[in-house]
């Protein structure tokens, strides 16, 4: 009916049929950038009541124990726009230790690096982009930016996470401005099954779920009620892991759910252990997963996808699970090829295994694995396994939140076609942030009952030059002076540098 085609193109129905014309006929390639700019960005993480410096327990493996601490966010934002001046988009490199391989200086020689091939390169030696291709998130996209990072003397290594996750971020909004529309409208329009997503509402409200951290006990922002919170556990006494989720419940009303993260902190005995303590104080009735749970599981020397699932499900018969960093693993594994990974995933909950296990969700860090692959798996695990997909943040700054969340919710309309369960998304890290790379802030998209307004925040994104943002910050020199315990501020301590 009318009502759902001008819900599909964004347009009064009587320009559909424009719509389809522009639609088929915007495939002239985006053969030259006209510009590529990059700047650092440093912003203090608090948490607490009190609003202390410094989170602690945050990334994978060490870095995951209650004793590190992280009292900074530090990254960069880079500017990409076509020649024409017909579009720019933004995008963020902020690798984190304990997840990405590459360190914040890493990460600025590859962009200087991308940066003086993008500006030097003859307009016949660029790659071909052509805009429907890249929304389509199907390959395409991550062929043209391993094209980029070859030519630019880097190589397609897939350790370069986090600036590949920025070119993406920034590829994608430049493509969907020269498609003409915002990037959720665009993202859909450009799925194979488009035609079938335009049957559903756009998701305009995205749920997002709150996070305590390890060693915190509040942690969560008290103006917004978050309908799930995420407890950080394990890497500490098992007994007190279970007693703060406990105390957190008592605090909350019936509705509002719970999942734990132990970031592979424990053994089988361990991890029974507190699944039954939840169970003998009635809360993990409550709990809708607990993510990777257990640790490593190696044989020979080697990581096996396979023996990592047989062994979760051995010993999560009365819980749900969920996945993170056996989905990193894996796809680090086979170097980020995505029909390498689906194999894999098949052979563990596709055909007869398909609503057989107990895992319930794919956490998925775009960040890290990719816009794309992202996607990619989030479909794959919708659509042939009914798992569910969370999207979460690598406790991004504003614009690697923004673009996160703008993925979730096109994989949150593809789970409405099979019926998927759909899980709030973890981008609840936005309070544990002491500014922002965004003005109104990433915050400001977040009503206080938990739900990002996705197209608001998409109409802020659209355009967005680095321009804008570098021009409202401080400059990353400050760092020091705020970091200087007898200087007090109320300014929101984020810069931007060159």
């Amino acid at each position: 009916d009318e009502e759902i085609k001008e819900i599909a193109t964004g347009l009064p129905v009587q320009a559909e049929s424009v719509v389809e014309v522009e639609l088929e006929s915007q495939r002239s390639p985006l053969t030259t950038i006209g510009m590529f700019q990059y700047e650092s960005f440093s912003i203090s993480l608090e948490s607490g009541e009190e609003k202390a410096k410094g989170v602690r327990g945050i990334g994978w493996g060490e870095s995951a124990r209650v004793d590190n601490e992280l009292k900074r966010r530090e990254g960069y934002i880079i500017s990409l726009a076509s020649k024409d001046g017909r579009a720019v988009g933004v995008g963020e490199v902020s690798p984190l230790a304990g997840l990405h391989e590459e360190s914040f200086e890493a990460a600025g020689s590859q962009l200087e690096a991308v940066k003086a091939f993008l500006l030097s390169a003859e307009e016949s030696d660029l790659p071909k982009i052509y805009a429907k291709q890249i929304l389509a998130l199907d390959g395409a996209l991550a062929f043209c930016i391993d094209e980029i990072l070859v030519r630019s003397g880097l190589g397609g290594s897939s350790k370069m996470s986090s600036v590949r996750s920025g070119l993406e971020q920034a590829m994608i909004s430049v493509a969907a401005q020269i498609e003409g529309f915002p990037l959720p409208q665009a993202l859909v329009a450009n799925r194979r099954n488009s035609k079938r997503l335009a049957l559903h509402r756009p998701l305009a409200r995205l749920p997002v779920n709150g996070l305590v951290t390890r060693g915190s006990t509040i942690g969560v922002d008290a103006k917004i009620s978050f309908p799930s919170i995420k407890i950080k556990v394990g890497h500490s006494d098992q007994c007190e892991d279970s007693n703060a989720v406990v105390q957190m419940k008592k605090g909350l009303s019936s509705a509002i759910r719970l999942r734990c993260d132990a970031n592979r902190a424990w053994d089988m005995s361990t991890y029974r252990s507190f699944v039954q303590e939840l169970m003998s104080k009635d809360v993990l009735r409550f709990v809708e997963f607990i993510e990777e749970p257990l640790q490593k599981q190696v044989v020979g020397g080697q990581w096996l996808f396979s023996r990592q699932i047989t062994t979760l499900e051995d010993s999560s018969r009365d819980v749900s699970y969920a996945l993170d960093e056996s989905l990193a693993d894996l796809a680090q594994k086979h170097s980020h090829n995505f029909d390498l990974i689906a194999h894999d995933l098949q052979a563990a909950f596709g055909g007869q295994n398909k609503g057989s296990t107990n895992c319930v969700a794919f956490v998925l860090k775009p960040a890290l694995l990719g816009l794309e692959l992202s996607l990619r798996i989030s479909e794959l695990a919708q659509s042939e396994f009914g798992i569910s997909a969370v999207f979460s943040s690598s406790f991004d700054s504003g614009i690697g939140l923004a673009y996160a969340g703008i993925v979730a919710a096109t994989s949150d309309k593809l789970a409405a076609l099979t019926n998927t369960p759909r899980f709030p998304h973890g981008l609840g890290t936005f309070s544990l942030l002491g500014g922002d790379t965004m003005s109104p802030s990433f915050e400001s998209y977040v009503s206080k009952d938990g739900f990002l307004n996705v197209a608001s925040l998409s109409r802020a994104l659209y355009g967005l030059s680095l321009e804008e943002i570098s021009g409202r910050l401080l400059t990353r020199e400050a760092e020091q002076y705020f970091d200087e315990p007898s200087v007090t501020s109320t300014e929101s301590e984020s810069y931007l540098a060159t």
